[in-house]
This record gives C-alpha cells, sequence and structure tokens, in this order.
C-alpha cells in the first residue's frame, strides 16, 4: 500500500470548493492546523483588519467563536 497525498486537497480532507474561501489569507484547514494559543490570538487580531462593514456582519459570529476559544 502507497501513502498518497490527495491533489485536490494538498491532505486537508476537506473538498476543494471548502478550501477556495479565505478570511485574512488563511482557508479553514490553515486555522485548523494552528495552536489554539495561535488562533485565539489570530481571531483577537482579525477585527482589526476587516472593513466596517465586514466588523458589523462578523461581529456576532466573531464574539461567539471568541467565547469558545476562551471556554
Amino acid at each position: 500500500m502507497e501513502l498518497k497525498t490527495c491533489p485536490s486537497c494538498n491532505g486537508a480532507r476537506l473538498k476543494k470548493e471548502s478550501l477556495w474561501f479565505k478570511i485574512d489569507g488563511k482557508n479553514i484547514a490553515e486555522l485548523g492546523d494552528m495552536s489554539l494559543d495561535l488562533l485565539t490570538q489570530w481571531f483577537q487580531q482579525l477585527p482589526k483588519k476587516l472593513s466596517e462593514k465586514q466588523s458589523v456582519i462578523a461581529k456576532d459570529v466573531l464574539k461567539e467563536i471568541n467565547d469558545r476559544l476562551g471556554f
């Protein structure tokens, strides 16, 4: 048996379509590879990088994510 990395997802085990969407240059697989400490820092810094409109849209979701990362 030979182990082979999937060329579509590069071993992320997600559909390629899931990897198309990025926030601040990172897709869900890249966020999932981060340590919890680094991920927490990344999400805490994210609002500074969003436009006013993006901040309004993301406010509730980011609050929930930050609350859960801090649990």
